[in-house]
C-alpha cells in the first residue's frame, strides 16, 4: 500500500538555466496552417471551413463557450477523433494522414491522463517507453522535464500523493519528454481554483517562453486567454469569429456576439447616421437615445457598444458637456454589485436605456444608491458602433 504524503507547493516552474535552455534549442518553431478545415459528427457539422493560421513559437487560444467547437478543432490537430475535410499543416507538412502517434504533436488533457499505479517518475517516461527509446535516453529526459516544471524532487510520489498543480505539472512534464513540435493544452485549468488557476497560468507562459515551443490553449474564460496568450481565435458554432491580439478584440469586436463575449458590456440597438457634413450620430431603436460618435464610424443598423469602465461619473445636474466631444448621459442608479476592485452598478439612462456602470472601488468611499440620479461623462472614441 503506498504511503500517503503531505501535499507541499513545489514553488514556480524554473525558467531560466542550463537545462531550460538545452530544452529550448531542441527543435525549431512551427507554424501550424488550418485550411478550410470542416468535420461532421454523423449530420451535426461542428467544424465549418476553418482557416488559421498559427505562427511558429506563438502562445495561441482557442476561446469560445461549451459547443463552439474548440476542443474539436484541438482535437483534429492532434489526430483524436473522425479524420476533418480540409488540411492541417505542421511545419509545411500536411499531417492530416498521419496517426497520433506520428504527428510529432504533445497533448495535456484536461483530466491530466496520469496512470494511478504508476509514480511521477513512470508516468513521465510512459510514452517514450512505448516508442522504445534507449533506457538511458529515457532516464535523461524524465530527469530534465521534470527539472524544468519543478517537480523532480516528486519523482518517486504517485498521482493520489500530488495536488491538482502538480498533477498538471507532471502531465506537461510528460508531454514535453517527448520533445514535440507544437504543444497543444485542452482546458489544463480548469480543475484547479481561482487562485492556482492564475499562478498556474503565469507558470506556464513562462515555461512556453523558455521553450520557444508553438503552442495551443484551449478555455472558455476570458481573463485566461487575454493574460497569456499572444492572440485569441474566438470562436462560436464551429466558426472563428475573430482572430487578433487580445486587446485588439477587446476594444475592436467585429460582431456582437465578440462584444458580448469578450467581457461585460453595454450593448444598444440602433442605427448610425450622417449628422451634417462630417458627423456621425447614433440613435437608439426605441427613440430618444442619442450620441455622437467618431467621425469614421460605420453606418447603418447595428450596436453601439459601451465597455462599463468607459464612463465617468459627473454630477447629475452638472453641464451638458464637460470639454471637447465629451458627451454626458443622465441616469438613474437601481442597484449595485460589489466585485472587489470595482463596484458594479444597473443605471437607467434616457429613454429607459440599461446600462451597466463599472466605477473604481477605494476604501471609505460610500457607494451609490437606488434611486440616486447620476450624470455618466462619454468620451466618444470609448463608444464603438458594430454594424450589422
Amino acid at each position: 500500500m503506498k504511503e500517503a504524503a503531505t501535499l507541499v507547493n513545489p514553488g514556480p516552474i524554473p525558467a531560466t538555466g542550463d537545462r531550460i535552455r538545452r530544452a529550448a534549442s531542441r527543435k525549431p518553431a512551427v507554424r501550424i496552417d488550418i485550411e478550410r478545415l470542416s468535420l461532421s459528427f454523423g449530420a451535426t457539422q461542428v467544424l465549418k471551413g476553418i482557416d488559421l493560421t498559427v505562427e511558429a513559437g506563438e502562445f495561441f487560444a482557442f476561446l469560445g463557450p461549451s459547443g463552439s467547437g474548440k476542443s474539436t478543432l484541438l482535437r483534429a490537430i492532434a489526430g483524436f477523433g473522425p479524420a476533418p475535410e480540409g488540411r492541417i499543416l505542421v511545419g509545411g507538412e500536411d499531417i492530416g494522414a498521419c496517426p497520433p502517434w506520428q504527428r510529432d504533436v504533445g497533448m495535456v488533457f484536461q483530466s491530466y491522463a496520469l496512470w494511478p499505479h504508476l509514480s511521477v517518475a513512470r508516468n513521465v517516461a510512459y510514452g517514450l517507453e512505448e516508442r522504445h527509446a534507449p533506457r538511458e535516453e529515457i532516464r535523461r529526459r524524465v530527469a530534465e522535464s521534470l527539472e524544468l516544471v519543478g517537480m523532480a524532487q516528486f519523482a518517486a510520489r504517485y498521482p493520489a500523493q500530488l495536488s491538482g498543480g502538480q498533477q498538471q505539472r507532471v502531465a506537461l512534464a510528460r508531454t514535453i519528454a517527448a520533445e514535440p513540435r507544437v504543444l497543444l493544452l485542452d482546458e489544463p485549468l480548469s480543475n484547479l481554483d481561482a487562485g492556482l488557476r492564475v499562478q498556474m497560468r503565469e507558470e506556464l507562459l513562462a515555461l512556453q517562453r523558455a521553450l520557444g515551443i508553438t503552442t495551443i490553449f484551449v478555455t472558455h474564460d476570458q481573463e485566461e486567454a487575454n493574460s497569456i496568450c499572444d492572440r485569441i481565435a474566438v470562436m462560436a458554432g464551429g466558426v472563428i469569429q475573430q482572430v487578433g491580439r487580445p486587446v485588439e478584440i477587446y476594444d475592436h469586436p467585429g460582431n456582437e456576439f465578440v462584444a458580448r463575449f469578450l467581457g461585460a458590456a453595454n450593448l444598444i440597438a440602433g442605427r448610425a447616421e450622417r449628422d451634417g457634413s462630417r458627423g456621425v450620430r447614433f440613435r437608439s431603436a426605441e427613440g430618444g437615445f442619442e450620441l455622437s460618435l467618431t467621425s469614421d464610424a460605420a453606418l447603418g443598423g447595428g450596436h453601439l457598444m459601451i465597455r462599463p469602465q468607459g464612463f465617468d461619473l459627473v454630477e447629475a445636474d452638472g453641464p451638458a458637456a464637460a470639454g471637447a466631444g465629451v458627451q454626458i448621459v443622465r441616469a438613474v442608479v437601481r442597484s449595485s454589485e460589489f466585485l472587489g476592485g470595482v463596484l458594479r452598478y444597473s443605471v437607467t439612462a434616457e429613454r429607459g436605456v440599461a446600462l451597466i456602470v463599472d466605477v473604481r472601488h477605494d476604501r471609505g468611499r460610500p457607494a451609490l444608491q437606488a434611486g440616486q440620479s447620476i450624470g455618466l461623462s462619454l468620451r466618444p472614441e470609448q463608444a464603438l458602433f458594430i454594424a450589422s
